[in-house]
């Protein structure tokens, strides 16, 4: 089998190029895929955006043929500050804002997400459940931290140690 890190960095169809490369060259039977997807095409032109889209789809249906096993996480929140853990030492919870994607474009992506998931070997995991499983209470809620007020995030949307554990 392979195995490969890959950060995109908004690099996303030089990706799925080297991703469909590597498919036909290595032997390997499972893809996870970890990305920012709502925010890569949030300021794309309507036209753009689903060209952008449809060409990740049409990437996820060429790996599905091939009997790969794909997992595609769902973005995860991202916060509006940079600094979870300095709100954290401040005891300032309530102020940790979730940044809203654009619904029209989130929508988009999550219609193709739902088609994707009716094939037998696509699995869509929802990393915003967890999160918000594990950082909310009856009527308290703060994505950027656990119950406990650890937090989940070293940054506005990258995990910490803890937020990877729990996630994955």
């Amino acid at each position: 089998g392979f195995s490969e890190t890959v950060t995109t960095a908004g690099r996303c169809n030089k990706i799925m190029k080297d991703i469909s490369y590597y498919s036909e060259k290595i032997s390997f039977d499972k893809v996870f895929l970890i990305a920012s997807f709502y925010k890569y095409t949030e300021s794309q032109s309507e036209k753009d955006r689903k060209e952008s889209i449809n060409s990740f789809k049409e990437f996820i249906n060429k790996l599905s043929s091939k009997n790969k096993e794909i997992y595609i996480f769902k973005p995860r929140y991202t916060l509006s500050t940079r600094y979870p853990q300095r709100y954290a030492i401040m005891n300032k919870f309530n102020e940790i804002l979730v940044y809203n994607y654009d619904e029209t474009n989130s929508g988009m992506w999550n219609e193709i997400f739902d088609l994707l998931k009716e094939k037998n070997n696509v699995f869509i995991f929802d990393q915003n459940k967890v999160i918000t499983d594990t950082s909310c209470s009856n009527n308290y809620c703060i994505v950027a931290h656990d119950k406990k007020k650890n937090p989940l995030y070293v940054d506005s949307n990258h995990l910490t140690v803890l937020g990877s554990k729990i996630v994955f």
